[in-house]
């Protein structure tokens, strides 16, 4: 992780609690590429951990963002067999 130049990481719980955005914010959703390589621009985190979205809806296939792929996929080796 390589990110000098965050001063300030929100966590909000609600879409009210979200900050107004400004240059140098980026959104934490899970497993985010930010941490992957340098962030020069960047001065304050907004994670979305918070809002607590399920990693599966029952009736479609979509998928929470801050879900890791992890919590919602199971390797065919691991699986039941039918």
């Amino acid at each position: 992780m390589d990110l000098p130049g965050v001063e300030h990481v929100a966590m909000p719980r609600s879409r009210a609690e979200l900050p107004s955005w400004t240059a140098g914010t980026a959104v934490l959703a899970g497993g985010t590429w930010i941490f992957s390589e340098p962030q020069p621009g960047i001065s304050r985190l907004v994670d979305l951990a918070g809002f607590d979205w399920p990693p599966l809806m029952a009736s479609a296939v979509d998928a929470g963002a801050t879900k890791m792929t992890r919590a919602i996929w199971k390797p065919a080796s691991s699986a039941k067999r039918v």
